[in-house]
């Protein structure tokens, strides 16, 4: 980890060099994720351009630092053709004990208010009633998933591409996959293919040594 920028990096939890890594013994054994080393506000700011990633559907932000969490933030500023009109989020570090001590005025809470305070486009808000529906899930995720929500976007498909089934959750069931996803990103025909069936993409920024 880098050093903490001021208190609401919470200095007291996280110091510099935590997290320490051997890159070449973690890269050995990934099989379909790719790992991108470097300071977030740099990796995250080419990461559309240079991956050309399918639409996300899904991050995880482990960056335990406020300062960090605000620049991976930047993601959210990608071309809507990389983004799901609502994308799932976890957030790691908001939930603790009272030494903790995690509050709306640090760290990632602190981030998050920030962020839907200066942005009208999307607002990351928590998934309401997981504790019903998530028994899946540990307890404390029920608190840490959130919903990044296009407030621009309809969320809904091009009506040519919608077929008139329905999931019993209320999905709709694509007509013509391929097509859509192949509109979504155009430059990665393998993507095109892969995605037909899963429809997003999985970013995870985390804090490494």
């Amino acid at each position: 980890m880098p050093p903490p920028v001021d208190y609401r990096d919470l200095p007291y939890l996280w110091q510099a060099g935590y997290f320490a890594m051997e890159p070449d013994k973690l890269k050995s054994r990934l099989r379909s994720s790719k790992l991108m080393l470097g300071p977030v506000e740099e990796t995250i700011q080419h990461f559309c351009s240079q991956e050309n990633p399918p639409p996300i559907g899904f991050i995880s932000f482990d960056l335990d630092y406020y300062s960090s969490t605000m620049a991976a933030f930047k993601i959210f500023a990608a071309a809507p053709r990389h983004l799901l009109p609502r994308i799932a989020c976890y957030f790691d570090d908001m939930v603790g004990d009272i030494d903790w001590a995690y509050n709306d005025f640090t760290g990632e809470l602190l981030a998050i208010r920030e962020f839907n305070a200066a942005n009208d486009d999307m607002k990351l808000a928590p998934v309401q009633g997981l504790r019903f529906y998530g028994s899946r899930l540990p307890r404390a995720w029920h608190e840490q998933i959130f919903v990044a929500q296009s407030v621009q976007a309809s969320g809904l498909l091009p009506t040519d591409l919608r077929s008139d089934r329905v999931t019993p959750r209320g999905g709709v069931v694509l007509r013509r996959p391929r097509e859509f996803l192949a509109n979504r990103c155009p430059q990665d025909q393998a993507n095109r293919l892969r995605m037909a069936t899963h429809g997003h993409s999985v970013l995870t920024p985390a804090h490494v040594g």
